[in-house]
């Protein structure tokens, strides 16, 4: 049985360790105009006032109950709050204005910038959860806040193994987004390491306060 389940692999890239969830609000709740079936254009409302939303993305419209899933075609610029988006496959079933278009999230980290992929697939991240649990189970189930203990003895052991791969120091120091700061990235790694290692491997009998502040 896994230890994780898909929102706590989520609250795991979004805020603990550095692959993470973009939920593109850029795209806000978006409502569509009125369209037909077989349409392949929408014009959207209550998007961000500025921005591009991208080709390839994903998006969900639920129409007399029934989800359904399209692709936007080509990049569309916003201008103040709307955009026209091409789409494919074409509309199965008209759909009202004031329907709801949600895009799919998107998962994306520094280290994917460089190999195309997350450091840690979810089922690699079961792995470390059921190792976090293996082996430190007794400081988890002791913890005042036992959830922010799993996730921390999780990025302890998830970090630990970032830092020990050249592959990922690689991508670290190949990263343009990180211009000026990249040689920081890993020692303030190593920091939060040892910090959590304090915490996670600290043998003591009863409730431990491991809140913090992010």
């Amino acid at each position: 049985m896994s230890l994780l389940s898909a929102d706590q692999i989520q609250t795991l890239r979004v805020e603990w360790i550095d692959d993470y969830i973009d939920l593109r609000p850029q795209w806000g709740t978006p409502i569509s105009g009125a369209a037909s079936k077989g349409a392949v254009a929408l014009t959207l409302t209550g998007l961000a006032s500025v921005g591009t939303l991208q080709a390839g993305t994903r998006f969900g419209m639920t129409v007399n109950g029934q989800a359904m899933m399209y692709s936007l075609a080509v990049d569309a610029l916003i201008s103040s709050g709307s955009a026209t988006i091409a789409f494919t496959p074409p509309l199965l079933a008209a759909v009202l204005s004031g329907t709801s278009v949600i895009p799919e999230p998107r998962q994306k980290s520094l280290y994917n910038k460089r190999t195309g992929r997350l450091y840690f697939t979810d089922p690699e991240l079961q792995d470390l959860a059921e190792r976090a649990m293996r082996l430190r189970a007794r400081s988890i189930r002791s913890a005042d806040d036992p959830d922010s203990m799993f996730f921390r003895a999780i990025r302890y052991y998830a970090w630990t193994a970032m830092l020990s791969s050249d592959e990922w120091l690689n991508a670290i120091l190949s990263g343009t987004d990180f211009t000026g700061a990249n040689t920081l990235l890993a020692a303030q790694k190593q920091t939060v390491v040892v910090q959590d290692a304090a915490i996670v491997f600290y043998d003591q009998t009863g409730p431990q306060n491991v809140r913090f502040v992010r």
